[in-house]
């Protein structure tokens, strides 16, 4: 990003009414980087980068890119960790604060920022050749685990994207959802569910037709829903609860994936998720794209790699000798995670694992 907005910066020059686009987005990368040092900071560094994080964002306030009073009052509420100084109170303005300053930035301070922002962040580079695979899913031979062992995705706001197969037709795909407006969000009077086939004929000539939609309150109630499927194959039933966090549940045993790919990803705000990928014969590296938090666990439930405490970024590991071929999981992981030697399709049980036809042994398919 910061290298970026270098080279938009080079390109605007000194006209001020393209200039001032870069610039405000400059102020808002390192506007990040000034909350990341917070977050990742402890003990007395923690309430020094969060009083710098306040001041920049105080005086950025009129790009409207950042909540300002809203820092002020929620990050210590939620973090006990830091307090505002009481001469920095909110309510007392400028000229008597000494974190507020509406000062617009200067050329050479906006500099300053993108050469420490390009110096400090190198740009992320894979150590592994990544593996393309198909949206061509069929069901994963030989779950090798039990039910009980079944994780999930958990809620989410925004959109949620999953991928089920409808072997017999015409059929119905059956979930619940749920989700709970809360008091700071804007108000959502509906879930709005969709069912697209994917690929087959086609009046618009797109790869998907839409084959069903519902809806449903959001008042924190369960509600069940069917959508009817008239043909077998591969449905993408897209969720979307905007600001609420929406619980889904397929009804089993319906197989269903998640998937997280470029094309399609995983809905970042699913905390501390739990579910299960295929690992196809032959691979002996495992590349993906993520970090925080979690841990990767091979056939065995044996901890493989640790997520925790890793950046988000290209992490790398090898495949345990005979553990190829093989159903794996991510456990406790926030956020979305990107696999990128292997099919990149989460399920919340070994049993209802899609993976794509190529990734299987012939004699499975």
């Amino acid at each position: 990003m910061f290298r970026a907005l270098a080279r938009a910066r080079e390109l605007a020059g000194r006209a001020a009414d393209v200039q001032g686009r870069p610039d405000e987005l400059v102020e808002y990368a390192h506007y990040v980087v000034l909350y990341q040092r917070y977050a990742r900071a402890g003990g007395l560094e923690r309430q020094a980068a969060f009083e710098a994080l306040i001041r920049h964002a105080y005086r950025m306030r009129q790009t409207m890119l950042v909540h300002a009073k809203a820092l002020y009052r929620d990050l210590p509420l939620r973090d006990k960790s830091v307090s505002v100084p009481a001469e920095a109170a909110w309510n007392i303005p400028e000229g008597k604060n000494p974190r507020k300053s509406s000062r617009p930035f200067d050329r050479d301070e906006l500099a300053a920022m993108v050469s420490e922002g390009v110096l400090h962040h190198p740009p992320a580079a894979a150590t592994f050749a990544a593996v393309a695979f198909s949206e061509q899913l069929v069901r994963a031979p030989g779950p090798g685990r039990t039910e009980a062992e079944a994780g999930g995705m958990g809620p989410a706001r925004g959109v949620q994207t999953f991928l089920a197969h409808i072997a017999d037709a015409p059929s119905d795909i059956e979930l619940s959802v749920s989700a709970q407006r809360s008091g700071s969000s804007a108000p959502v009077d509906r879930i709005r569910i969709e069912a697209w086939k994917v690929g087959g004929p086609s009046e618009t000539g797109e790869n998907e037709t839409l084959a069903a939609q519902s809806s449903a309150p959001a008042d924190g109630a369960v509600h069940a829903l069917r959508l009817r499927a008239g043909a077998a194959g591969l449905y993408r039933v897209a969720v979307d609860s905007g600001t609420a966090a929406a619980q889904v549940e397929f009804a089993d045993p319906l197989p269903f994936v998640v998937p997280s790919t470029s094309v399609t990803p995983m809905n970042e705000g699913h905390e501390h998720w739990t579910a299960y990928f295929h690992v196809p014969g032959g691979t002996s590296t495992i590349g993906l794209f993520g970090g925080e938090h979690g841990e990767v666990q091979d056939s065995q439930n044996r901890t493989v790699f640790w997520l925790n405490g890793r950046p988000r970024g290209y992490h790398a590991f090898p495949v345990p000798q005979g553990e190829d071929g093989k159903t794996w999981r991510v456990r406790y992981a926030r956020g979305g995670i990107r696999l990128l030697t292997v099919p990149s399709y989460f399920a919340p049980s070994a049993a209802r694992l899609l993976v794509p036809a190529e990734a299987l042994p012939t004699i499975a398919r």
